[in-house]
């Protein structure tokens, strides 16, 4: 299922609208709208991609989440190591 589009108006530079343009009557694209969604999709992703790794990195460091993170582990080392020699070697 295709998520809703949304019209929104915004500004770029001339000349990147003229190179997009090209792209499309070139056949290297769909559609100048095709270019501009895929460009911010990855965009946007991006920013995602690095928050979580800014955050990760500050988890890393922060003592409650070790703590946790390491009583989990030490609640889980049983079921989890029946589950690994229920798993076939590749």
């Amino acid at each position: 299922m295709r998520s809703k589009l949304k019209n929104y108006t915004f500004s770029i530079q001339e000349e990147l609208v003229n190179e997009l343009k090209s792209l499309v009557a070139e056949d290297k694209s769909k559609s100048f709208n095709f270019i501009v969604r895929e460009a911010l999709a990855q965009y946007v992703s991006k920013l995602k991609e690095e928050t979580y790794e800014k955050e990760m990195k500050e988890a890393a460091s922060d003592p409650d989440f070790i703590r946790n993170n390491e009583k989990t582990m030490e609640d889980f080392k049983f079921s989890d190591a029946q589950t690994s020699e229920m798993i076939e070697e590749w």
